[in-house]
């Protein structure tokens, strides 16, 4: 008996998931919801009135709405574009990362067109940012550079976890900067001898920004999300790496490692 409904389900989703959302937003006249929804105004009317006799919409004083069931179709049919945004770099995920993860997600995918468009997203929440936890598995110059400007200004504590190919990269291109970060009190650098498949920013303790490789570690995008389930993953994932890392401190004018932080 579930097979048929949930097909239905689906189905409603899928052709009318636009409609529901339209009149939840508050758009209750059919040719407001047809210019949105690119449909024509018969298309719009029909699906209201299929959307009716299921019971996931109701009209009330003259306009329509959705009912409780409606509202519930409605989280299904978020999480299923959130899903289908997230398709092509899903099949990369770490396979211990939490379905919370998708959860009022922004998907951010380098597409051939607009290969940076992650990075600036990452610049951007780390202009705002005052206390930062990073995984850094790739060098970004942009990244860097807006990280050493923060720090300079003091407007921001970071924890950064790299392994030892980045700490050369950043040591050889930004000799001057790493040495900054290195002395200042408000910059705590780690070095993991482990591969890190992929990036991680964590801000405030309540924003997780996940950075998705493939397999020749080439970026394909960012899920960021303030889902409670997936930060406390995040601070998790990234504690468990720091606890086996070796510190990174300056020295007489070279970068070293030494003991094991278990901070």
């Amino acid at each position: 008996m579930s097979g048929p409904r949930v097909t239905e389900l689906l189905n409603h989703l899928a052709h009318r998931g636009d409609v529901l959302k339209s009149l939840e937003e508050g758009h209750s006249d059919s040719r407001e919801i047809a210019n949105k929804a690119d449909k024509s105004r018969s298309s719009v009317d029909r699906d209201i009135r299929l959307l009716k006799d299921d019971g996931y919409v109701k009209e009330h004083v003259g306009d329509y709405q959705l009912t409780q069931f409606g509202r519930f179709a409605l989280q299904v049919y978020q999480l299923a574009e959130r899903l289908a945004y997230a398709e092509p770099i899903g099949q990369y995920l770490p396979p211990e990362a939490p379905f919370a993860l998708l959860k009022d997600a922004e998907v951010r995918e380098a597409s051939g067109t607009l290969p940076q468009r992650p990075i600036d997203h990452v610049a951007e929440l780390l202009r705002e940012a005052q206390v930062v936890k990073i995984v850094a598995p790739v060098v970004y110059p942009s990244i860097t550079t807006e990280l050493v400007s923060r720090l300079q200004d003091g407007g921001i504590t970071v924890e950064i976890l790299m392994t030892e190919d980045v700490q050369n990269e950043l040591w050889t291109t930004f000799p001057d900067e790493m040495k900054a970060c290195m002395k200042s009190s408000s910059c705590t650098l780690q070095r993991t001898n482990y591969e890190l498949p992929f990036g991680m920013v964590i801000l405030e303790d309540n924003t997780l920004c996940l950075g998705v490789y493939d397999d020749s570690m080439r970026l394909l995008g960012t899920i960021t999300t303030s889902s409670e389930d997936a930060v406390e993953w995040g601070i998790s994932t990234y504690r468990k790496h720091r606890k086996e890392s070796e510190e990174i401190f300056y020295r007489g004018g070279s970068h070293n490692s030494s003991k094991i932080s278990t901070r």
